[in-house]
């Protein structure tokens, strides 16, 4: 792998395969309902957030990708053919890395792509490896790449419903119990006051209530729409300008055990 890329910082991982074509790119640029993920997943039409855990996966296996071993020398076209590289699992990564300038004294931020094969070798529990430019084929194991080759909406999509962060919030209501409660907030240079109905309550309080909204994770996707009246509908008005104003979370009964 380039060594530029050993101290870079990945940008975006594209697998593409005889199939599926899976892109994850950072930071995130479509226009969003929620704060605070870094990664965005592409996936046929499909545009979603990307889980950081499962992302890390991938860009650790990148970095760590031992090509000590070497399968073929000076492979050419009909010997990658041989070894099955036309059904290979394409991967491209495009990564940030600092160099030195010319003169030495300064430091500059530059970008670095490389791409790379990956197949299934005849050895049990085994890939090849072909990276573009390099004339070598090498072998890894199987465990070393398994985030790649396995990499699907299933395993890199978050299982979060939302991430809001309270400081991109103006205000928001909380509708449950058939009661509406609005909530405000007053923010100085000092500190940040947060009111029910106008009455002072401690930031904490809504904070924690945030934070059990931002730690709910979906258990699946319900194949039909709810029926029925919400039983939770929480409204954020947010002040931020590279998403979506108003959101809202609404949570009806699926059935005896989910919403």
């Amino acid at each position: 792998l380039p060594e530029s890329f050993e101290n870079g910082s990945v940008t975006s991982v594209t697998i593409e395969d005889t199939e599926n074509k899976t892109q994850i790119t950072t930071p995130v640029t479509m226009n969003t309902y929620t704060d605070g993920f870094k990664w965005q997943l592409n996936i046929g039409d499909i545009t979603t957030f990307a889980d950081d855990e499962a992302v890390s996966k991938i860009t650790g296996e990148l970095f760590s990708l031992d090509l000590s071993a070497l399968a073929a020398y000076n492979a050419d076209e009909q010997k990658l053919k041989e070894m099955g590289f036309e059904n290979a699992v394409n991967v491209t990564v495009k990564y940030t890395y600092t160099e030195k300038t010319d003169d030495e004294a300064e430091e500059k931020q530059s970008e670095g792509t490389f791409a790379l094969k990956l197949v299934k070798a005849e050895e049990e529990n085994c890939y090849y490896v072909h990276i573009d430019g390099d004339s070598g084929v090498y072998k890894c194991a199987s465990s070393d790449v398994k985030s790649i080759t396995e990499a699907s909406m299933e395993t890199l999509e978050t299982k979060k419903i939302i991430n809001i962060n309270i400081d991109t919030v103006d205000s928001m209501t909380v509708e449950y119990g058939g009661n509406s409660y609005e909530v405000t907030f007053e923010r100085t240079d000092e500190e940040t006051t947060a009111k029910i109905d106008g009455k002072r309550v401690g930031k904490s309080y809504i904070e924690g209530f945030i934070q059990d909204l931002n730690l709910l994770e979906c258990e699946g996707k319900a194949e039909n729409e709810t029926q029925g009246e919400s039983e939770l509908k929480v409204t954020f008005l947010r002040n931020k300008n590279d998403g979506f104003k108003k959101v809202t979370l609404v949570f009806t009964s699926y059935d005896s055990s989910f919403m």
